[in-house]
């Protein structure tokens, strides 16, 4: 890597070459935990039984927190009944603990500002139904102590109605946006205060990790999460989200932590000393129905898997100065998202992005593949960045500079993938592809196939946005662009260098745009693309195949 004043660190010559490991199979498993104790409980039970059989059952969630913090136990809920009040559940030792139901149904509960809420490691919640309009989350996630909080998995669980107020009989599935009041669903902040949030946080929601352990108590991170085989529907503002606060870092720009210059890693979590991204995650098999902002969201993680997931009609209750998108990575170190859904994703009431997908700042060596966006009004794919003024410290915590540094985006892969009818018919800039926003760096897409709209006047295929800036060595090839009737589509460039736009086929479309490009070697290519590829058999590439192309073909004029 090398330090470029302005940009920060970038691959040199040799470091990056496209070598993606894109069919790795997850490699991650989640816990078996066995717990030595079975506690039942039940809605007509009460805490004075022993609560060892379900004809003993204890009753409220009160007493199942207070067995749970004993470690090694298992809080078995009659499936069901209706367990009011809120779970809290943080052990004393590091024993596991499981949650889930027994009998026919899922057990529910509701009350609280967060209903479930997790603060130790080593703990399964499975199979619970969790609801109420007026918590601000479902289940929540969050550390009390400085370091790991380790082996949490959330499986099988249906959340809904949480933060979100609907009072119609038509689901919010089967109404348009256009006709709902969405500060009355989820208002932007409380009536009367401008200080308490319900919309305006990303971090309320369904399924919420959070690792808000104040700079008193020290650094805190997540390491092997599970969130598996869950339904998430009609939640604000987020449907799924692994954020973090301890992750301050060139492209991120906010966090808890003093940053230590780039490489350091966790130098110190008592002082806050470092970078503590989450590590080994597994976000898979969801559904994610009328998320009023984001459908799901990884950000600040290394090693991840995102896949099989489905998500539908996010950004439900987007407005004016909220970006939201439907499923999305952030500062993301060897990601894997392969074999997702996202459609229908809403742009209204003056909201941003509303992108099926989205691979979102510092991201590096992200494989996107094998994923169906479809019907997006913001576009199909998002590929951004973005500088951040950010003080560099020694490990000595003693401040060294303070500078403006783009965030590490290189080496991500978009392959394979189905974009079909995304963009909006009044704004011809939402992209049936991907729109590329500011500085981002070695990205390579080949073997996609992109079905644009064929109603209004034409779309763009490729959008770069803040064309005062530079994106160097894209590569595109073997892509197929159609249509079911002829349409003009349109190429932005101006932000391009040192790339490829070759090998890619367009069926009924054509009337190529191309705006002024800054590069003579990405204009050639593009413009040539067109009448070179018209009719051309498609290919699918493999990986080798692909490199072979990319240093054949001038990736360095």
């Amino acid at each position: 890597m090398k330090y470029v004043k302005g940009r920060g660190f970038l691959p040199e010559e040799g470091d990056t070459t496209g070598l993606f490991d894109e069919d790795r199979p997850c490699d991650l498993t989640p816990p078996v935990h066995a717990p030595a104790v079975t506690y039942y409980f039940s809605a007509a039970g009460s805490d004075e039984n022993d609560g060892l059989s379900p004809e003993c059952p204890k009753r409220t969630l009160a007493e199942a927190a207070r067995l749970v913090r004993r470690g090694g136990v298992c809080a078995a809920f009659r499936g069901g009944d209706v367990f009011e009040g809120g779970l809290c559940i943080e052990t004393q030792r590091p024993l596991p603990v499981l949650v889930c139901g027994y009998g026919k149904g899922m057990p529910v509960f509701c009350g609280g500002e967060a209903v479930i809420r997790v603060h130790s490691s080593h703990v399964t919640l499975r199979g619970l139904e969790v609801t109420d309009p007026q918590a601000l989350r479902g289940i929540f996630v969050c550390p009390h102590r400085a370091g790991a909080l380790t082996d949490v998995a959330v499986e099988d669980c249906y959340v809904h109605d949480v933060n979100f107020f609907w009072d119609s009989s038509v689901p919010p599935a089967q109404t348009d946006p256009d006709e709902v009041d969405v500060e009355r669903v989820c208002p932007e902040y409380y009536p009367g205060s401008r200080t308490y949030w319900r919309y305006n946080r990303r971090s309320h929601g369904g399924i919420i990790f959070l690792n808000e352990t104040e700079k008193e108590t020290g650094a805190s991170w997540f390491e092997n999460i599970y969130i598996l085989r869950n339904r998430v529907e009609n939640v604000a503002r987020t449907g799924i989200y692994l954020a973090n606060v301890w992750a301050d870092s060139p492209g991120v720009g906010y966090g808890r932590n003093t940053f230590v210059r780039e490489g350091a890693g966790r130098v110190d979590a008592a002082r806050g000393l470092g970078y503590f991204p989450h590590e080994n995650v597994v976000c898979s098999d969801n559904v994610v129905i009328c998320a009023g902002g984001d459908g799901a969201v990884l950000s600040s993680v290394r090693h991840a898997f995102m896949e099989r997931n489905v998500c539908m009609y996010a950004n439900y209750l987007g407005r004016e100065n909220y970006w939201n998108a439907g499923l999305w990575v952030f500062d993301a170190h060897e990601v894997w998202m392969r074999a997702n859904e996202s459609g229908c994703t809403y742009m209204r009431h003056g909201s941003n992005d509303a992108q099926g997908f989205d691979i979102d700042n510092a991201c590096t060596k992200v494989v996107f593949k094998n994923n169906y966006a479809h019907h997006n009004e913001g576009g199909g794919l998002l590929v951004c960045n973005k500088p951040t003024q950010i003080t560099l410290h020694g490990e000595d915590g003693e401040p060294l500079s303070e500078e403006t540094l783009m965030g590490r985006w290189y080496d991500n892969l978009v392959c394979c993938n189905v974009f079909e009818e995304n963009g909006n018919p009044r704004d011809e800039t939402r992209s049936a592809f991907l729109t590329v926003a500011r500085e981002v760096d070695y990205l390579f897409a080949y073997s996609n196939l992109v079905l644009m709209r064929a109603e209004g006047r034409g779309q763009s295929l490729i959008h770069t946005e803040d064309e005062s800036m530079a994106c160097y060595r894209h590569y595109y090839l073997s892509n197929v662009f159609a249509c079911v009737r002829p349409v003009r589509a349109r190429l932005t460039a101006g932000m391009l260098r040192e790339g490829v736009f070759d090998q890619n086929a367009f069926v009924r479309v054509g009337e190529e745009i191309i705006r002024s490009s800054g590069d003579a070697h990405a204009k050639r290519t593009a413009k040539n693309a067109l009448p070179k590829a018209r009719g051309r058999a498609v290919r699918t590439l493999s990986v080798g195949a692909f490199r072979k192309i990319i240093m054949k073909r001038g990736s360095d004029k």
